[in-house]
């Protein structure tokens, strides 16, 4: 027997072991360097991939590519995705992603490649908005004035809100009867009316603002507030003008006296129970959500004071509340000058019936008020009395002189200097009507 082919294919058998699985064949060295091959410095869309991979090669210590490397691949969070998350290197050391860039034009955070503890490499690209898909018209107010032009402004951006500032716009409005428009965004009134839409337009994609036409701003009409008096009821409505209409009021700082309140129409009404000054804001706002404002300081005063029958009350003056007289049945005050030093006005109003005076400037004088049985009056007022009212009511010079002499005995021994009278200045006048239940004389 031959032992040869016996002996051959034994050493072919040992020859084929030595040759395959050895588990102790050479490897890679360990990575040593990484460095970008391809895909940095790109320009992109938000939202979108850009055109090229994200590509790393990695090599050992000798310049050699390592195969088998695994790389870690990152953007920040919300600024984009990287796909995939991490992946090995191919026998020619080299690995590479694809890069979503995130939603902000303006945004610079880059994205990373990292192998094992060796610096990361990173890779910048520039990002531009998007197409328009998004148009967005402001109106400075919720109304447009027929007497003056209002610019409007429509601001493009892209799905994700980036501005377009050079996308162009084209203006146009719902009824050019109403209000006008042209291609800068200016909007002029024509005619009054509660709503007219005003639209522009960028690369197919439109944005409106809804607006009133009105001829005047809204403002406060209302100046000053009357003085409220402790126990008097106190009743008024804050007026407004221009805007839209539908006004509402509100108290926007400071606080109304208290036992007052104002209702949404500007009704203010309530009875005062504590003096002093208050100062508050009243707002109004119109259907357009137009606001104005004016600043008020209410004075509380006292509280009317009720001198008996026959009985004289001294009232000095500059005061800025004066004082109030409540109306008596079959009686009438008497009102005279007992002294002064700087001519000025006394102010006399009627009241329910009764009487209120107040000083119409500084320097005003002391006078004194009686109450007496009811006598005639040449002439009355239901208003502030006007410099031409108060002569027509010194023209009785009758109860002047009557009233000077009561004075002169009831106050005069008590003072170390005479009252000295007032002299009596004739003015003509018409002769005097009927007597009156309540009067007033001067």
């Amino acid at each position: 027997m031959r032992r040869v082919p016996i002996l051959a294919f034994g050493a072919a058998l040992t020859a084929a072991a030595s040759c395959g699985g050895d588990s102790t064949a050479p490897r890679s060295a360990p990575p040593a360097s990484i460095e970008i091959a391809a895909g940095d410095s790109q320009t992109g869309t938000v939202g979108r991939a850009l055109g090229q991979k994200l590509s790393v090669r990695v090599r050992d210590a000798n310049g050699k590519a390592v195969a088998g490397a695994t790389v870690r691949w990152a953007v920040p969070a919300n600024d984009g995705s990287i796909s995939p998350a991490s992946n090995t290197t191919n026998s020619d050391g080299a690995a590479s992603a694809t890069w979503t860039l995130g939603p902000s034009a303006t945004s610079t955070v880059p994205a990373t490649a990292t192998v094992a503890s060796l610096t990361p490499v990173i890779f910048h690209a520039t990002r531009h908005a998007g197409p328009a898909e998004v148009v967005n018209v402001t109106a400075p107010a919720g109304f447009v004035l027929t007497t003056a032009a209002t610019k409007f402004t429509a601001t493009v951006t892209d799905e994700f809100g980036n501005p377009l500032p050079l996308s162009p716009v084209s203006w146009s409005t719902s009824d050019a009867t109403l209000a006008t428009v042209d291609q800068t965004g200016m909007v002029t009134g024509l005619r009054l009316s509660p709503a007219v839409t005003i639209t522009a337009t960028s690369a197919g994609h439109s944005g409106t603002a809804t607006v009133g036409v009105v001829d005047k701003l809204l403002a406060v009409q209302t100046v000053d507030l009357n003085m409220p008096r402790i126990t008097v009821a106190f009743d008024t409505t804050l007026a407004a003008t221009g805007g839209g209409g539908g006004y509402a009021w509100s108290v926007t700082s400071g606080q109304l006296p208290s036992g007052l309140v104002m209702q949404s129409n500007g009704h203010l009404s309530g009875t005062a129970t504590t003096s002093g000054t208050y100062p508050f804001t009243a707002t109004v706002r119109d259907v357009y959500n137009a606001t104005a404002s004016r600043a008020f300081t209410m004075t509380v005063c006292a509280a009317p004071v009720s001198p008996a029958l026959g009985a004289t009350l001294i009232v000095k003056f500059p005061d800025t509340c004066g004082v109030a007289l409540p109306g008596i049945t079959d009686a009438a005050y008497r009102v005279g000058i007992m002294a002064r030093s700087v001519p000025s006005p006394l102010g006399a109003v009627l009241v329910g019936g009764g009487l209120q005076l107040r000083a119409k400037a500084t320097g005003a004088p002391t006078v004194a008020v009686r109450v007496n049985p009811t006598e005639s009056t040449p002439r009355n007022t239901d208003g502030v009395a006007d410099a031409a009212t108060w002569q027509l009511i010194q023209s009785t010079e009758r109860v002047h002189l009557r009233l000077r002499e009561d004075e002169i005995r009831q106050f005069g021994g008590s003072r170390s200097t005479p009252l000295q009278p007032v002299p009596a200045r004739l003015v003509a006048t018409a002769p005097p009507p009927p007597p009156q239940t309540r009067t007033v004389f001067v």
